[in-house]
Order: C-alpha cells, then sequence, then structure tokens
C-alpha cells in the first residue's frame, strides 16, 4: 500500500511519499515494513533530480531504492534533461525487469521522475510503469498542477469530491436510466467539485505544507 504525490508549481517541485511496503514472504505470508524508501535521489552532479516509486515493490528481489546506485553508474557526468532521466530510468528498471526474469502479469512498478531541464524556466514531472508502459509521459505539460499515485482513494475524494469507485458500485443497482444519469454526473461532478487550485500561484512551500492536509503524514 503506498501513497505518492507530485506538485508541479512556478517556484519548484515537491516529490513526497509514504514508507510502507508489504513484501511476501518464502512461506506466502504479507510482511509489511514501515521504513521503505520510495522518494529516489541521486548523488551529484545529478543530485537536483528525485524520482518516485509504488506499485510492485521489488524487482527480481531488488528494491527500486536498493538499485539506484547500479543506476548512477550508468549516468555520464553531463547534465541531461528531465525526459532523458526518465527514460535512462525507465530502461535501466525495464532491463532489470527482463534479466530477473519476472513475470510480466505479476504488476507494475511506476514512476515519477521530475527535476529541472537545462536552460528552462519551470521543472517537469514524467511518469511511466514498468514493464507495461515504458514510455515516459510528462504530467501537466505547459502548465502546473498535482499527480498522484497508489492508494489514492483520500486524495480522490478531496480533490475531486467524490470517490471514482462510488459510481461503478450505484450503476450496479439502479436502471438503465438512471445509469446514463450517473454517467453525466460522473463527467460533470469532478469538475464542478475540484478544489481548482491555483498551481500556478502556490508558492514552493504552501506546496509542501499542503500535502499532509490531504493524505495524512508522509
Amino acid at each position: 500500500m503506498s501513497l505518492v504525490v507530485a506538485v508541479k508549481g512556478t517556484e519548484g517541485i515537491v516529490l513526497a511519499a509514504d514508507s510502507r511496503v508489504t513484501l511476501t514472504s518464502q512461506a506466502g505470508w504479507p510482511i509489511p515494513y514501515d521504513n521503505a524508501t520510495k522518494l529516489l535521489t541521486l548523488r551529484a552532479p545529478h543530485d537536483w533530480i528525485g524520482a518516485l516509486t509504488y506499485g510492485t515493490a521489488t524487482i527480481g528481489g531488488r528494491t527500486p531504492h536498493s538499485l539506484m546506485p547500479e543506476f548512477e553508474l550508468t549516468l555520464s557526468p553531463d547534465r541531461l534533461t528531465i525526459l532523458e532521466y526518465a527514460r535512462a530510468v525507465s530502461a535501466f528498471f525495464q532491463d532489470q525487469w527482463t534479466a530477473s526474469g519476472q513475470d510480466p502479469a505479476s504488476g507494475m512498478t511506476h514512476f515519477y521522475v521530475g527535476g529541472y531541464s537545462p536552460q528552462q524556466p519551470y521543472g517537469e514531472i514524467y511518469y511511466f510503469a514498468i514493464p507495461q508502459y515504458p514510455d515516459p509521459v510528462e504530467r501537466s505539460p505547459n502548465d502546473f498542477g498535482m499527480s498522484w499515485g497508489g492508494q489514492n482513494d483520500i486524495v480522490n475524494r478531496i480533490i475531486f469530491g467524490h470517490d471514482p469507485k462510488m459510481l461503478p458500485i450505484l450503476k450496479q443497482f439502479f436502471t438503465t436510466y438512471l445509469t446514463s444519469k450517473l454517467k453525466l454526473l460522473g463527467g460533470t461532478s469532478q469538475g464542478r467539485s475540484n478544489t481548482g487550485s491555483p498551481y500556478h500561484v502556490i508558492a514552493l512551500q504552501d506546496c509542501v505544507t499542503w500535502l499532509p492536509t490531504l493524505s495524512g503524514p508522509l
């Protein structure tokens, strides 16, 4: 169970994650740990970028955090764009997944990679998932906003005003007429109940302090 949040603001990028991870023992029992590292960082000269990870906790029996020293060895000392970093992270963990022989049907390991490209005034955040969706896709391109993943029910309720899982449940118990009305509700309530947060004017410190109000301590 994870919750990660990435905020792209005008003054900076905020990456936050919880620290809970659940692994499976050799006997098949789930074992929770409370000190996992899901916020991935690099050493100089690449210490100005970061990544978040959630989903399948291990690749070939290793956590993404434990593999970061090996990833760093693949980097040149030259500064890359955030898209180039995202592609490098994706290719590295895709190779790790393939080399381990891990079943693609066992799940996905999701990533957000964020930072600043050279000569660019604002940051960038990219999302991809190993092994099914390895191509990085930019979040909030030419705009500012927040992305999140994992156990995101509470965040969805706060941002959108309702739990997206509510509509499919209601559709099972109502007539075709009401189902059509619920589809209309699903298309309109998100826009009307969205908090409409002004990401383009929120200060960096507010981006940081706002996160716990959404989901509790991260």
